[in-house]
C-alpha cells in the first residue's frame, strides 16, 4: 500500500487508529480544485488525529502521578454496572430530591435500593481515595465499561467541539441509589449505618469535583449541593429519633471531613484548567505550518462552532472568520493570550470571595476580539466554576453547621439561643462561615423561640419553626430569611429548617 493510500477521511479518536484508506486513482479522479479541497480534507484529518493525542496526554498526565489504588473511579463505575433498573429513569430531568418516603410508590424505590447493596458497599470502600481520577479517552477503560459508553470523548472535528462525558448517566443512577438507601435504612431505624452511606455518597463526589473539565467540575458541585440538602431534609425528617451522640459523631467529625483539610471555602478544590488543553488542541489546528492564520481552516473549524446547531448560518459565519483569518494573530501569540486568560483565573481562584481583587477586569475581557476572535471562541469562560463553589462551600458550611444544632438540639431539648453553644462538642466552628459575606463572617443564626417565621420560596410560602440557619445570598445582604432562593441568585438561602422537608411535614 502506498503512503497515499493511507490517508484518511476520518480519525477515530477513542481507538488511536486512521480509517477509511483513499485509493490513489480517487485522488487523479478529483481534478486540481477537488484535490485541493481533499488536502485540505486530509490535512484537517490527520492534524485532528495529532492534536487530540497530544490533548489527551495533557488531560491524562496528574492523574499519572496517582498509583491506581489511591483511585476511585474503576471501582466505582464497575460496581455501577451492575446497578438494576431503577423504578423511573434517571435522566436529565430527573428530580433527585423528589426519592423520599413519602413519593409515590416509594416502596418500589426502597425494594430497589436493597437490591443493588454492592453498590453501597462499593461506595463505602471508596470514600476515602485520594481522588476519582477518571481518565480521558477510552484506552484505560475495559470493554464492559466501554460497552456501557462510560468513556469521556474528546473530538475536534470540524463542525464543532464535541466532549461528551458518558459516565455522568452512572454518577446520577448511583446518586439515585444513595438516597433512596439513606431513606430505607432511615425509615428501619438505622440511623448510623444511613449518615455512614450519605456522607460516603458525598466524599465520592467531592472527590469527581477534581476533575479537570468546567462540565465535569459543574456537575460534580451542582450534585454533591443537591446531596446535602437531601441530607438535611433527612435530619429534619427524623430529628426526634436520631441519638445526640450521633448527630454529634458526625456533625464534629465527618461532614468536616468531606475533603480532609478543604476548609470552610473548599479550598483544596482544583480550577477546572482541561478545557485550556481543548481550546490548544483547536487553535493548533487552524494555522499553517509557519504558524499562521490559514483561511480555509479558520472557515472551517470556527464558522462550526459558531454555527452548532444553526446550520443556516454557516456559510456566513465561513465568509467571515475567512476574513478575520488575515487580521488574526500568529498561533503562538494566540496561545500566550490564552495561557493569560487561565493565568489570570488561576491567580483569581486563589483569592478569598469578594476580595477587591477580583474586581479588576479579567484577561478575557479585555481580549481584542478581531485579533483574538479565535481565542475568545475557543476558550471556556469559567466563571460559573467560581459559581459553583461559592455555592457548594456554603451548602456543606450550612449542612455541617445544622447538623451542630440539631445535636445541641437533641441533646439539650432545645434550640441554642446562641449557635456558639454548639460548638465544639457538636459541630466544627470553623464551618460557621458564610462565603456570600464580604466581610467572611459567620452564617446567620436566629432563635425563634416560641415563634414562628413565614418565608416566601419559589414553591410558595412556607412556616419555619425552632431556629434558622441561613447565608446572606448573592445580594451579599442580609434580608431577614423572609425570602429564601435556593439557587442563590438573589435573597438569602436558608439551610435550617430545610424548606422541602418543613413543606413535606405541613403536608403530611
Amino acid at each position: 500500500m502506498t503512503q497515499a493510500t493511507r490517508l484518511t477521511v476520518t480519525a477515530r479518536v477513542s481507538t488511536g487508529t486512521l480509517q477509511r484508506p483513499v485509493p490513489t486513482s480517487l485522488r487523479r479522479q478529483l481534478g486540481a480544485l477537488g484535490a485541493a479541497v481533499f488536502a485540505t480534507s486530509v490535512l484537517w484529518t490527520t492534524s485532528a488525529f495529532g492534536q487530540v493525542a497530544k490533548v489527551l496526554d495533557k488531560l491524562n498526565e496528574p492523574w499519572s502521578r496517582v498509583v491506581e489504588e489511591n483511585k476511585s473511579w474503576k471501582p466505582i463505575l464497575t460496581a455501577a454496572l451492575d446497578i438494576t433498573e431503577s423504578p423511573k429513569p434517571i435522566d436529565a430531568k430527573f428530580d433527585l430530591a423528589s426519592i423520599w418516603p413519602g413519593m409515590d410508590k416509594w416502596s418500589d424505590w426502597s425494594a430497589w435500593a436493597e437490591k443493588n447493596a454492592a453498590m453501597g458497599k462499593a461506595l463505602l470502600a471508596n470514600q476515602d481515595k485520594i481522588a476519582f481520577c477518571m481518565p480521558y479517552g477510552e484506552e484505560k477503560l475495559d470493554q464492559a465499561l466501554r460497552s456501557k459508553g462510560f468513556s469521556i470523548t474528546i473530538n475536534l472535528e470540524a463542525d464543532g467541539k464535541k466532549t461528551t462525558f458518558g459516565y455522568f448517566k452512572a454518577i446520577a443512577t448511583i446518586n439515585a441509589y444513595a438516597v433512596a438507601e439513606m431513606y430505607r435504612l432511615g425509615e428501619a431505624g438505622k440511623f448510623e449505618e444511613a449518615f455512614a452511606l450519605g456522607i460516603a455518597s458525598a466524599k465520592v463526589l467531592r472527590q469527581l469535583a477534581d476533575q479537570t473539565m468546567l462540565d465535569e467540575k459543574l456537575f460534580a458541585l451542582d450534585s454533591l449541593s443537591t446531596v446535602l440538602s437531601i441530607h438535611r431534609d433527612f435530619a429534619y425528617t427524623y430529628l426526634e429519633k436520631i441519638p445526640a451522640d450521633l448527630f454529634r459523631k458526625v456533625g464534629s467529625k465527618d461532614y468536616p471531613l468531606i475533603r480532609p483539610q478543604d476548609g470552610e471555602r473548599l479550598r483544596r478544590l482544583e480550577m477546572p484548567e482541561g478545557d485550556r488543553f481543548v481550546a490548544e488542541g483547536v487553535l493548533g489546528r487552524c494555522f499553517d505550518d509557519r504558524g499562521q492564520p490559514s483561511e480555509a481552516l479558520f472557515a472551517d473549524v470556527f464558522a462550526g462552532l459558531q454555527s452548532q446547531g444553526a446550520e443556516l448560518t454557516r456559510f456566513g459565519a465561513a465568509k467571515r472568520w475567512s476574513k478575520i483569518a488575515t487580521l488574526h494573530g500568529s498561533l503562538d501569540a494566540s496561545v500566550k493570550i490564552l495561557n493569560e486568560v487561565y493565568d489570570d483565573w488561576w491567580r483569581r481562584w486563589r483569592y478569598r470571595p469578594y476580595d477587591p481583587a477580583t474586581l479588576v477586569p479579567t484577561r478575557l475581557s479585555q481580549l481584542n476580539s478581531i485579533r483574538y476572535a479565535a481565542v475568545l471562541l475557543a476558550v471556556i469562560d469559567i466563571n460559573d466554576a467560581f459559581k459553583a463553589r461559592l455555592r457548594t462551600s456554603a451548602d456543606l458550611n450550612g449542612t455541617a453547621t445544622a447538623i451542630a444544632v440539631c445535636g445541641y438540639k437533641r441533646a439539650n431539648g432545645q434550640w441554642p439561643d446562641d449557635i456558639e453553644k454548639a460548638f465544639p462538642i457538636f459541630g466544627q466552628k470553623r464551618l460557621n462561615f458564610d462565603p456570600y459575606d464580604r466581610d467572611f463572617g459567620t452564617l446567620l443564626y436566629k432563635d425563634l423561640g416560641t415563634g414562628e417565621r413565614r418565608i416566601d420560596t419559589p414553591q410558595g410560602n412556607v412556616t419555619a419553626t425552632g431556629c434558622l440557619i441561613y447565608a446572606r445570598g448573592v445580594n451579599n445582604e442580609d434580608d431577614g430569611a423572609k425570602t429564601s432562593d435556593p439557587t442563590a441568585e438573589a435573597y438569602d438561602v436558608l439551610y435550617w429548617p430545610p424548606l422541602r422537608a418543613v413543606s413535606r411535614s405541613s403536608k403530611g
